[in-house]
C-alpha cells in the first residue's frame, strides 16, 4: 500500500503457519498464504528494509513490539485506537526513546 507522507501510520505484520497478513491503521491490506511453520528467531531483526538494502523504508519509527503469537484483528484494532501499545504481553517493546520495557 501507499502510505501518506508526514502522517502517523500504524503498521502490523502478522504471521502464522498458514498466512502472512499486513495491516495498515487496523485495516487488512494484504494476505499471502504460506506453507512454512512460524519462523524462529535467530537473533537478527530487520526493520524498515531488506538485508541488501534494496527496499529501504524512509521514515521514522515511534514504537516497536514483538509477540510470540499472531495477534487477532481485534487486538490490532485496539492498539490502533489507543494510539500506542500497552506492552503487557509482548516479548519485546521499545518506544525508541530508550524506554525498553521488555527484552529477550
Amino acid at each position: 500500500p501507499t502510505l501518506a507522507n508526514d502522517t502517523w501510520q500504524h503498521i502490523a505484520y502478522v504471521g502464522d503457519s498458514t498466512n502472512i497478513r499486513l495491516y495498515v491503521n487496523g485495516t487488512l491490506t494484504g494476505t499471502q498464504a504460506t506453507t512454512t511453520t512460524s519462523p524462529t528467531f535467530d537473533g537478527k531483526f530487520e526493520l524498515g528494509g531488506t538485508a541488501n538494502f534494496s527496499e529501504d523504508v524512509t521514515g521514522r519509527y515511534s514504537d516497536l513490539a514483538v509477540w510470540e503469537r499472531a495477534l487477532t484483528p481485534a487486538e490490532i484494532n485496539a492498539i490502533v485506537l489507543a494510539g500506542t501499545h500497552a506492552p503487557k504481553d509482548s516479548l519485546v517493546y521499545t518506544d525508541f526513546n530508550g524506554a525498553a520495557t521488555h527484552t529477550f
